[in-house]
């Protein structure tokens, strides 16, 4: 693989993040958070050089977030201005370009530097806070982004309701996400179409921690048709 193929391939991964970050916000809005990501599997260092490039290419235009005594080449979060048609363009040209190629950069894990970021981190030794106004899920200072006033978002307004450990049971999950009026129409149905509403919540919640932090702990586990906050 050339220098060329493995700067394709880490444009590739930045970009396509960004596009998972503007799928879980206002469609009206231009602007979404860049934010360094250990579980994209290349340094904190190749990621801002991707950004940048793709920065010059016109994708966005970038503001780093300034932090007290920290230059700007060393910040890790970035305020982007999105040139959508643009993003749209890089987006198909990089997936295109790196398709065939995929595999192998993920054997290889398409560093040079030995600068990856590959230690699991473990929940059990973080803060866990959900921010409803917002509509994410904050791990100490990793901010994890749901898509507002969807499943996901409705799904954490419950479970963060309660402690950790307590087994919550879906239908209550459900009447949340569904706007369902338990005192008018009584509890339920505990049909597959319903309770898998709430299940699927909760594992697509369990990837976006997943791919956010790099880690194989989940924050929601399910267990006879009940929901438990794990962390």
């Amino acid at each position: 693989m050339t220098h060329e193929e493995k700067a394709n391939y880490c444009k590739w991964l930045v970009i396509d993040q960004i596009k998972e970050e503007l799928a879980c916000q206002d469609e009206l809005l231009h602007c979404v958070d860049f934010e360094a990501n250990p579980s994209l599997g290349i340094s904190f260092h190749r990621q801002r050089e991707a950004l940048y490039k793709l920065g010059r290419e016109g994708a966005f235009s970038i503001k780093p977030y300034a932090v007290a005594g920290m230059m700007e080449s060393q910040a890790s979060r970035y305020r982007l201005t999105i040139n959508q048609p643009k993003l749209d363009e890089l987006y198909k040209t990089y997936r295109d370009k790196v398709a065939k190629f995929e595999g192998i950069f993920k054997a290889e894990a398409i560093s040079n530097d030995n600068k990856l970021v590959s230690r699991k981190i473990s929940l059990r030794t973080k803060k866990v806070t959900f921010n409803d106004k917002t509509a994410s899920i904050e791990i100490d200072d990793a901010i994890c982004k749901l898509p507002p006033h969807k499943n996901e978002h409705y799904f954490c307004r419950v479970i963060f309701a309660y402690k950790p450990n307590r087994p919550i049971d879906w239908s209550i999950i459900y009447e949340k996400i569904t706007g369902f009026y338990r005192k008018f129409f009584g509890r339920p149905a505990n049909r597959r179409e319903h309770w898998r509403t709430v299940y699927d919540a909760m594992e697509a919640i369990n990837k976006r921690i997943k791919n956010k932090i790099n880690t194989d702990d989940n924050l929601f586990s399910w267990q006879e048709k009940t929901v438990k906050r794990n962390f």
